[in-house]
């Protein structure tokens, strides 16, 4: 079996196991220009992929969702109800990133492609300083939705 490996010089568009996510502010108040308008945060595939791979999507899964579940190519919607316990559960997360016991210097994330044959593996070396940026970036638009009692959009 081969693997192969996400190379973050290519374009995303030539390496189609690899997926990109996206977060963005949601008012159902607002018509669509309006909406079109507000805040987003790119999760770039290290992102996207960690937030899956290591327990995170399954984590914000629990909570109430609109149009759920989280991961793997989905998108849901997380009500300003759901986003105080998200951006806890997102920040002892990034807690036990610092803190915790596991090396995240060395991991490779196994990715699952959305579709394929089964003759090639796919991995991603993990980024941590990426992904912590990743996350605060997400973290800062959860607080800005949930002060304003908007919901987030989350597709991973």
């Amino acid at each position: 079996m081969a693997i192969v490996y996400f190379d973050p010089a290519r374009p995303l568009a030539a390496q189609p196991a690899f997926r990109s996510g996206e977060a963005g502010i949601v008012d159902p108040t607002l018509d669509d220009d309006a909406q079109a308008r507000l805040p987003r945060v790119a999760l770039p595939p290290n992102a996207c992929h960690a937030l899956v791979g290591l327990g995170v999507a399954a984590r914000l899964n629990v909570l109430p969702l609109e149009h759920g579940p989280v991961a793997h190519g989905r998108e849901a919607v997380l009500f300003p109800s759901a986003l105080e316990p998200a951006i806890e559960l997102l920040y002892a997360f990034e807690n036990e990133l610092w803190n915790g016991e596991r090396d995240y210097s060395a991991l490779e994330l196994a990715v699952e492609p959305a579709d394929g044959d089964g003759s090639s593996e796919y991995r991603l070396r993990f980024d941590r300083r990426e992904f912590e940026r990743s996350l605060l970036r997400l973290v800062d638009l959860m607080q800005a939705a949930w002060r304003t009692g908007r919901g987030v959009r989350l597709a991973l």
